[in-house]
């Protein structure tokens, strides 16, 4: 992911956010130059009526579409009054914008996500199919599709619209995170409202590292203890026997603490739990898979495995996160 340097104040007012999806052609054929212009733009190059008259309504508009294009269908005639409507009077200054990159760069190149920072302009001197056009600063260039959950991920590219507001839950912050913290890290609707019920979670991020606790018997962890704080136990028997399946090297990063320093460090690694050990124990005692849910992490990755403790981070999307940045 490449993102803009200076973000200090990209997180500022994010409490009445806007987002809007603007699609630069149908196969992706202005992506380039919106990102090379710093712009995004629409195509009706014909169309510069939306420019030369201020119209009163969305239907006065759709009036002149009527008139001035009756080969389109009913339904034609309504998407583009609506799409052109959106791009000059719905969108404000300050709005995030997300380009998807369809057919630009490499695969792991999804989005792009950027501020709209001028009013919509027609000018025939740009090329043909960006007449129609705003200004933005780019906030993030590349984004890949890992980084964002399915629901968001959903919400943009499900629907062949050229000018949209994505209407998965939270979107417009959503979006936001994954410009400035290359992490989709919004709780689903379902966590924010299991965490307002008083589920607990862990303390705190090394809270969730297997084996802190011992046990006896069958790998089995949730039973309570009390610290300084609620916690759980952890047995010593499950954490040995991941790494004794998956070894002592990081399954984010790839480091080995034996081969970086030596007999020192051999064998040094947390081990994490896949799905939170709060999240299960919550109901209870379970019985733990030392291959199914648990993995060894370097402490590094662990502590962003659970950056956002309301919505831990997955193995994959941090791999992902940081393959993105190189």
């Amino acid at each position: 992911m490449e993102a803009n340097p200076d973000m200090a104040n990209d997180r500022e007012g994010s409490s009445e956010l806007r987002a809007w999806v603007v699609r630069a052609g149908r196969e992706g054929q202005r992506v380039q130059y919106n990102l090379d212009h710093d712009v995004v733009t629409i195509m009706w190059d014909e169309w510069d009526a939306p420019h030369r008259s201020r119209f009163e309504d969305r239907s006065a508009f759709g009036e002149y579409i009527e008139q001035e294009f009756p080969q389109l269908t009913p339904g034609q005639r309504r998407s583009s009054r609506d799409q052109v409507w959106r791009f000059y009077h719905d969108i404000s200054v300050g709005d995030l914008v997300v380009l998807p990159l369809k057919n630009y760069g490499t695969a792991e190149d999804w989005i792009a996500i950027g501020r709209i920072t001028g009013e919509a302009e027609y000018d025939p001197s740009q090329r043909e199919g960006a007449w129609h056009n705003r200004s933005v600063r780019w906030l993030a260039s590349t984004v890949p599709k890992a980084a964002a959950e399915e629901s968001l991920r959903d919400s943009i590219v499900k629907t062949n619209r050229t000018v949209f507001e994505p209407r998965s839950y939270q979107a417009p912050q959503r979006i936001l995170d994954l410009a400035t913290e290359y992490y989709d890290a919004q709780p689903s609707e379902a966590q924010d409202d299991e965490q307002h019920r008083g589920v607990p979670h862990s303390p705190s991020p090394s809270g969730d590292e297997a084996g802190v606790v011992g046990g006896d018997g069958e790998f089995v962890e949730g039973s309570e203890v009390m610290v300084a704080v609620l916690a759980y136990e952890r047995n010593p028997e499950a954490r040995q026997k991941c790494i004794d399946i998956y070894g002592a090297r990081c399954k984010a990063c790839g480091i080995d603490f034996g081969e970086e320093y030596g007999d020192f460090a051999s064998g040094f690694i947390h081990v994490h739990h896949i799905v939170p050990v709060a999240q299960v124990a919550k109901d209870g005692e379970y019985q733990i898979d030392p291959k199914d849910d648990l993995v060894p992490v370097c402490p590094n990755c662990h502590a962003m495995l659970h950056r956002h403790p309301d919505k831990p981070c997955t193995v994959e999307t941090l791999k992902a996160i940081r393959e993105a940045r190189r």
